[in-house]
């Protein structure tokens, strides 16, 4: 985030522009999914009015871009790869239904917590009418087109990297992919936010209404993922231990006659098992566990 404060300061010198640069580098590193950022600070710097403001912001978008061109460069380098078959098939097949699907599914997740399947649909269609209500509310406010811009097309870059991966709306697996997104997305309502409640009095308890609401709902949804999370570690570790257990009194095979494969719809043990196993306990000889059934737990 500090890259892009620093985006906004106002002050473009090269100390800043070089900061900016490191500082991208390092979110690069850690977290890829921002690679595609410079792009959302580009639009911002070209709807900027004032000339002198316009350039600097041009600037520093095109040394981050320069860094971009570093980081795939040096991926290919170390990894032999910028896209591989995993995260990037149904792109590099051009999959634009699945895609589109994937999309929607990121977008709608990064509002609504997990349900089934019918009741998740039942959440969008509140979702869309909700929006729908909103914008016609405020449509005679005037638009902050930059940080639309901004905010917005921040967004749609952040989960352009995921969408040929996409996620689950029935579980919290692959929640890792709405956690920046959702930073810009939660800083684009609490400005909207602000907005409403300094040009509109008699819109700021409604608006406060929805906001406790949304909190409340939000809150509900990370006590949830958490209790899930908990549930399928202790699974996890729980399962280890029997395991560590049994070769520790004996040297027999072991047979497992269930193994869950998931916890909360939460993939557990749905690849690497006996490697998992294994690299816990370099001692055990995995030839020896036998699983006669793998079972996907849809509790």
């Amino acid at each position: 985030m500090m890259t892009f404060r620093l985006f906004f300061i106002e002050r473009y010198r090269w100390p800043i522009y070089i900061a900016g640069a490191f500082l991208f580098a390092a979110a690069l590193f850690t977290y890829e999914q921002s690679v595609l950022l410079p792009i959302a600070l580009l639009g911002v710097a070209f709807l900027e009015k004032q000339k002198v403001k316009r350039k600097g912001m041009i600037v520093y978008a095109s040394v981050l871009s320069g860094v971009d061109v570093v980081y795939v460069i040096v991926r290919k380098l170390i990894t032999t790869e910028v896209v591989g078959d995993y995260e990037g098939s149904n792109l590099l097949a051009f999959n634009w239904s699945t895609l589109l699907a994937n999309a929607f599914r990121i977008l709608s997740r990064l509002v609504l917590n997990p349900a089934n399947k019918n009741v998740f649909i039942c959440a969008v269609v509140i979702l869309l009418a909700a929006v729908g209500s909103l914008i016609f509310l405020f449509r005679r406010m005037a638009l902050n087109t930059v940080a639309i811009a901004f905010f917005g097309g921040s967004i749609l870059l952040l989960i352009a990297p995921v969408i040929s991966l996409g996620l689950a709306v029935n579980s919290f697996e692959s929640g890792r992919y709405l956690y920046l997104p959702s930073i810009f997305f939660v800083a684009g309502i609490s400005i909207a936010a602000v907005s409403v409640f300094y040009h509109s009095k008699n819109l700021r308890r409604p608006v406060s209404v929805i906001l406790i609401l949304v909190t409340g709902y939000w809150l509900l949804g990370k006590y949830t993922a958490s209790h899930h999370y908990f549930e399928a570690s202790t699974y996890a570790q729980n399962t280890e231990q029997k395991i560590q257990q049994h070769f520790k009194a004996t040297s027999d095979t072991l047979y497992i006659d269930t193994l869950n494969v998931t916890i909360n719809r939460l993939p557990v043990f749905r690849l690497g098992f006996k490697r998992g196993i294994n690299w816990l306990n370099h001692n055990i000889d995995t030839n020896k566990i036998i699983v006669r059934n793998y079972i996907e737990e849809t509790k």
